[in-house]
């Protein structure tokens, strides 16, 4: 974050430090200020972490100086330094884009454990008996209302099975 900030205070440094008596090519007033617009822009920004904003307005100072050097409103010099400063200033932004993606992705949603239904002990079926009182904690604070057989099934009998899955049918 500080390297972003160093970098976009170099690039305003740069574009404020061009002059207007540069052999051949001029400065012109109209240029700086669109250039420098640009990069407040960019600074104001990315210092409120709208990064992808940040970045299309980093896109706009591209073009921008590529059409003031084009008009010859920028020399050679001064033209690289601004492009290798946004080269800098655009890693910079894709790097905080990323985090930026990567904190906001929702995280795989661990499942929670199912709750023991009231009468059992945490979901063993049948039982080989035991003296749990309805719990397979032995936390005998819980609240858990079973049996108090400890086998598991809720229907008493310690360790014999529930009745068949046939129950209420009629006999042939």
């Amino acid at each position: 974050m500080k390297r972003r900030a160093a970098v976009l205070l170099a690039l305003a440094i740069g574009l404020a430090g061009c002059s207007a008596t540069e052999s051949s090519r001029t400065y012109t007033p109209t240029a700086a200020n669109e250039l420098q617009s640009v990069v407040l822009e960019i600074s104001e920004a990315a210092s409120a972490d709208d990064y992808a904003a940040a970045a299309g307005s980093l896109d706009e100072l591209e073009a921008a100086a590529v059409a003031a050097f084009a008009r010859g409103e920028i020399s050679n010099a001064r033209y690289d330094a601004i492009m290798v400063a946004i080269r800098l200033v655009r890693s910079d932004l894709e790097t905080a884009i990323a985090q930026q993606v990567e904190e906001t992705r929702d995280p795989t949603p661990t499942p929670e454990p199912a709750e023991a239904e009231p009468g059992t002990s945490g979901g063993s079926a049948g039982g080989t008996g035991g003296t749990g009182g309805g719990t397979t904690s032995g936390d005998d604070s819980s609240s858990d209302t079973g049996n108090g057989n400890g086998n598991g099934n809720g229907r008493g009998n310690p360790g014999e099975p529930g009745p068949p899955d046939d129950r209420g049918k009629p006999k042939d």
